[in-house]
């Protein structure tokens, strides 16, 4: 499964996304760099920190410039400048969360791109997602915790559909 499938449909599992946003509000992580982690484990991989540092850095421009600006202006659309509910800017909310997808996508396009070839092997495991996780987001919250279990879980649902 690709990358970005692989999220979608991580993303969409209980819990995922309420866990990902908390990490992301209370701790400044990148969404899609977690999702990063749980998908390098799910494909018998493990993260070192030199390659974490060049995904982040890879990305960083392109979140602050373009994805960081569609989301606060999607948040930002859905009650605070359309207290009425007029349909028309709601209709326009949806083009700019489609435009914030897009550029999630884009930003995952470039965290592959500095992945390369040589990442160590290591099992499919919940363990191998947890610790690619903390090489990430050092210290093990819930959030964490929960984002390792599901990723561990969506593993093992692709396996079985797959057999």
């Amino acid at each position: 499964m690709d990358f970005w499938n692989y999220s979608l449909a991580l993303y969409s599992q209980p819990h995922v996304a309420a866990a990902c946003l908390s990490l992301q509000r209370r701790r400044g992580v990148n969404v899609s760099v977690l999702l990063l982690c749980c998908w390098v484990a799910s494909r018998g991989k493990i993260l070192d920190s030199t390659t974490l540092a060049r995904a982040t850095a890879a990305i960083a421009a392109w979140h602050a410039g373009v994805v960081v600006p569609l989301r606060t202006a999607r948040e930002r659309l859905k009650d605070e400048l359309n207290p009425s509910g007029d349909p028309q800017l709601a209709a326009f909310r949806e083009t700019v969360k489609a435009c914030e997808l897009e550029a999630e996508r884009h930003e995952q396009r470039r965290l592959l791109a500095v992945l390369g070839q040589g990442l160590a092997q290591a099992p499919r495991s919940r363990e191998t997602a947890l610790a690619n996780l903390l090489r990430y987001a050092p210290g093990a919250d819930e959030d964490i915790l929960q984002l390792a279990d599901a990723a561990f879980s969506h593993m093992a649902r692709v396996r079985n559909v797959g057999t």
